[in-house]
């Protein structure tokens, strides 16, 4: 998020309004079980010919451990079971 928001031409904008909310922003962190099961996902996808990069794969088994809803207009999340997307736009 703090890349995507520093290579925006609004940067310093983005950053004011980031550093405004983010005591709202919830944190979710990574244990080694999630390591494994994104591990597997990566595997499980180039097995039907998809690709995902790990962060994709971290951010999903993130996602479907603490059943949320990912904010995404990024289709390699498609064949990912069990994850929730959403497109606000």
């Amino acid at each position: 998020m703090l890349f995507g928001i520093q290579v925006l031409p609004r940067r310093e904008q983005n950053l004011r309004e980031r550093n405004h909310l983010s005591p709202f922003f919830g944190f979710y962190g990574i244990e080694q079980v999630d390591a494994e099961k994104a591990a597997h996902l990566r595997v499980e996808l180039r097995r039907i010919g998809r690709q995902l990069e790990a962060l994709d794969a971290f951010i999903a088994v993130i996602a479907i451990r603490f059943d949320l809803i990912l904010l995404t207009t990024d289709r390699d999340f498609d064949p990912i079971p069990g994850l929730q997307r959403d497109n606000w736009l």
